[in-house]
């Protein structure tokens, strides 16, 4: 066990160390790999305990996300602050997903599958089409949140604050 722990601490300060000093571009693109982990999770727990494929999984991350941005930016958004903005997209992807789960409960997997696919158009035909959620306002922008009196402003933070959420999550 020495020799894993070992292994585990050299491997705790080498991300600690690139943390605080890769650059912004670097740190931005693993907090997006990071909230596709997260999600990702959320597409394990159906495949692997309830034996049922979904190709939604990518959409439903994607609406969560714009519906939270666009609820949080000012201007034409609504300008809410970053928890209930998030309490509102993560409500709305999962009724979404109850809904579908409702109707895919006594059929066979490939009428989930055809489902799920039919669910995944319908989302990117209404929601990546609004031009009102996916564009964003240079004079209002989206704001990063501050959460709890943490301010996640920067890329770093905001990796940080993601890695601990995936750290829970998982």
């Amino acid at each position: 066990f020495a020799d894993v722990d070992e292994a585990n601490s050299v491997l705790g300060v080498a991300i600690a160390i690139w943390v605080f000093t890769a650059p912004q571009y670097w740190l931005f693109t693993a907090t997006t790999g990071l909230v596709l982990a997260i999600s990702t999770l959320g597409l394990l727990v159906l495949t692997g305990w309830a034996r049922e494929v979904s190709l939604a999984q990518a959409g439903l991350t994607a609406t969560a996300i714009y519906l939270t941005g666009y609820v949080m930016r000012g201007g034409d958004g609504w300008g809410w602050p970053y928890l209930a903005a998030a309490g509102l997209g993560i409500g709305v992807v999962v009724v979404m997903s109850l809904l579908v789960s409702l109707a895919t409960a006594r059929l066979s997997g490939i009428y989930i599958i055809i489902l799920t696919l039919a669910l995944q158009v319908t989302i990117e035909k209404t929601f990546f089409s609004n031009i009102t959620l996916i564009e964003t306002d240079p004079e209002n922008p989206i704001p990063r949140p501050s959460l709890l009196g943490v301010d996640l402003t920067s890329d770093r933070a905001y990796f940080l604050f993601a890695l601990a959420v995936l750290g829970l999550v998982l």
